[in-house]
């Protein structure tokens, strides 16, 4: 999410736990997006871009239409956004976790699985919304993580258990 509600310092806490999700081994193509696709995906190479396109107006709908197009080649969808936006509208057709913000609207009806960036002051702990069922599946204790690790781990963990234990080819993420 690249929109105008999503400050710079989020911006750059969202590309610190890209990377790590990189560094982890995993393939990332990003796309850009506000109302729409900004510019075109590209894979994540290690480094936050220089410029990041769009900061408008907010729509989920593009995003996961491509990925519902896209899904053949993807494990998961993963959306790091503040969660302003038509969510409600949003009908993913594969596997998406949403990643908001320590300042993101937290109540919208997101499809998939929900993780809380939690504030600065608290970095000990990763909250993940009543969606997910059965935590004990993805193997996540959130008392024992500190971040980075602790979104980076509750992240690969859910795209291990939608991937049904399948090595990791490629996670999409806006």
């Amino acid at each position: 999410d690249t929109s105008g509600s999503v400050n710079s310092e989020e911006l750059k806490e969202f590309f610190s736990e890209i990377y790590h999700i990189w560094k982890a081994g995993a393939v990332v193509d990003i796309l850009e997006c506000d109302m729409k696709i900004s510019k075109p995906k590209y894979e994540y190479n290690g480094k936050m871009p220089e410029f990041i396109s769009g900061r408008g107006g907010t729509s989920f709908l593009e995003p996961v239409q491509y990925y519902n197009d896209q899904r053949k080649d993807y494990t998961t969808m993963v959306y790091f956004t503040d969660g302003y936006g038509d969510q409600d509208e949003c009908k993913p057709m594969g596997e998406m976790i949403w990643v908001i913000t320590s300042n993101g609207y937290k109540k919208g009806k997101f499809p998939g699985k929900t993780i809380l960036i939690p504030k600065k002051k608290n970095n000990i702990l990763t909250e993940i919304s009543h969606k997910i069922p059965s935590i004990s599946k993805v193997n996540i204790k959130p008392g024992n993580l500190t971040k980075p690790q602790s979104i980076i781990s509750s992240i690969m963990s859910l795209i291990a258990l939608f991937g049904k234990n399948k090595q990791l080819t490629k996670a999409k993420l806006p």
